[in-house]
């Protein structure tokens, strides 16, 4: 007797947080999305529902048939790996890596993929390897770690939204100055400056904990580790600091 796993399969559909799933048709027709999904993305499920799996795709990617090559490679061996964008509703495209698999069930043939956003501190590693991959690819479209890449000089090349909510930046610029003449308590402190200078200077990288004090007095504790990447059109070194807040206190 063949065991029956579709009650395993229901749950972790409904309860998994990690990995976002969808489930399509052989024609990449979208039939369902767990709660992750829906939560990660920001669509209901009724967005989604009867539409084909490439309006999740951003048009680059859709000219390049991305989506269409991935179903039928599937329907042709079974699962497809990938790396691509992936549209949050708001218009975002997400980094993600994922895999698509194809399943027989009794109400017909289905592809479940299955999708890990790059967005966590722990998915964020495979980057650490070559920043520069990161910074071209996902560096805008990080929201839950905040991203800063400074020059030698330690001048801001560029940020990313997460970076200015954390350290409450609202509409002001950042890019081509220096953090410590902006007016910000923590960026003007010797605490921070001190490790920059040595991860610059010396070339000992930040891998500890800040407590940041808020506008409205509330402490967190962030956690900074540097790490040094490479201008490829100018070859000059560039910092790269990630940034998680660790838990508030």
């Amino acid at each position: 007797m063949i065991p029956d796993y579709s009650s395993v399969f229901e749950s972790i559909f409904k309860n998994a947080k990690q990995n976002a799933i969808i489930i399509l048709d052989e024609k990449g027709i979208m039939l369902d999305a767990n709660p992750s999904f829906l939560t990660a993305f920001g669509y209901t499920l009724e967005e989604l529902a009867s539409n084909h799996y490439r309006m999740l795709f951003t048009k680059e990617d859709q000219n390049k048939l991305l989506p269409e090559n991935e179903i039928q490679h599937v329907l042709e061996y079974g699962s497809a790996d990938d790396e691509n964008f992936i549209l949050h509703k708001n218009g975002t495209p997400i980094w993600i890596m994922g895999e698509a698999i194809f399943a027989v069930t009794k109400t017909g043939n289905k592809i479940i993929k299955i999708v890990n956003s790059l967005h966590s501190l722990k998915q964020l590693k495979r980057f650490l390897i070559d920043p520069s991959d990161l910074i071209e690819n996902v560096f805008d479209s990080v929201t839950d770690t905040a991203l800063v890449l400074l020059d030698t000089q330690m001048t801001v090349i560029k940020v990313n939204k997460a970076f200015r909510d954390v350290f409450e930046f609202d509409g002001e610029n950042l890019e081509g100055e220096k953090l410590s003449a902006k007016n910000n308590n923590f960026w003007q402190s010797e605490d921070i400056k001190k490790p920059l200078i040595k991860a610059i200077v010396h070339d000992q990288m930040i891998n500890q904990i800040f407590v940041y004090e808020r506008k409205n007095k509330k402490k967190e504790n962030l956690f900074f580790r540097s790490k040094w990447t490479l201008n490829n059109n100018a070859l000059e070194k560039q910092l790269l600091l990630i940034i998680n807040k660790e838990n508030s206190i």
